[in-house]
């Protein structure tokens, strides 16, 4: 994938209901400029899958799709060889990918083997409410929720995450008590926010919750989605704030299930297209 061909993947990705703006796949091409690839078909594209890597430590494959009327051909196989070779060469020690339910015999097929479950929320538009909470957030430098994700996620993203926050896509609320501390990032789109990464080194249910209050606050009335893993304690606590599930699916790993930095942490994933 060129630059020229970004408009070409917004098309594309957009007839799925996918609403990745351009910056999104400029940023993957600032990341690794060789990790995605476009299927060409005589003179017309007619798919795209994308990666990222962290290092050596962990790649990750996202947003493998095929045009309609070139299904059924494998070219989304061909896709997802193209991509694991990619991440193969630039020696990866992981392989990873997160699938929804109706895609997980795809990948089976290809060599991945599913890991933890997860849970796709969607909060839809309601009026706005003041922003309350119970506690206070502690405004944190940089530096300490990078340093927190590198923990939990179990490679460096500072990068990627660095770059959404300095260019004013996305918005991160710290905070610390005690021994507890946490950081989520909210992504801001055209239609829509995303939570997500959210860490969380010991705080409870009840400040989870108040940091959910925070955020929906101050998304005023746009719809929320987020991603969770159902060994997390938040779907029950976003039920409670008038979430429901809109899919779900599970972490697939290249042959073999493998244990990345620390997943209890982890209350919601960052990029369901970057890990």
């Amino acid at each position: 994938m060129r630059p020229a061909d970004i408009p070409f993947a917004i098309r594309l990705t957009s007839l799925e209901g996918w609403g990745i703006p351009a910056r999104d796949f400029r940023r993957m091409l600032g990341l690794d400029a060789r990790g995605s690839c476009v299927a060409i078909e005589g003179f017309e594209r007619v798919g795209l899958a994308t990666t990222t890597h962290y290092g050596r430590r962990v790649g990750w494959i996202g947003n493998v799709v095929v045009k309609r009327g070139y299904r059924q051909r494998h070219i989304g196989q061909q896709l997802v060889d193209h991509a694991v070779n990619h991440l193969s060469k630039v020696r990866v020690k992981h392989i990873a990918l997160y699938s929804f339910k109706e895609n997980l015999q795809f990948y089976r097929k290809l060599g991945f083997v599913p890991g933890n479950r997860f849970l796709r929320l969607r909060r839809e538009s309601q009026p706005s409410n003041p922003i309350t909470s119970e506690s206070s957030p502690k405004p944190l430098p940089l530096s300490s929720p990078l340093a927190m994700d590198r923990k939990a996620f179990g490679a460096d993203r500072a990068r990627l995450i660095t770059a959404l926050l300095c260019g004013g896509y996305a918005w991160c609320l710290g905070y610390r008590a005690g021994h507890s501390a946490s950081y989520v990032v909210v992504k801001n789109y055209k239609d829509m926010n995303e939570i997500g990464p959210w860490i969380s080194f010991g705080l409870s249910s009840g400040e989870l919750s108040s940091q959910l209050q925070l955020i929906i606050g101050k998304s005023g009335r746009k719809p929320i989605e987020i991603t969770c893993p159902l060994t997390s304690s938040l779907p029950k606590i976003l039920k409670s704030h008038r979430f429901h599930a809109i899919n779900e699916g599970r972490v697939m790993f290249y042959e073999r299930v493998a244990r990345i930095g620390q997943p209890r942490a982890i209350v919601a994933y960052g990029f369901l297209d970057k890990g």
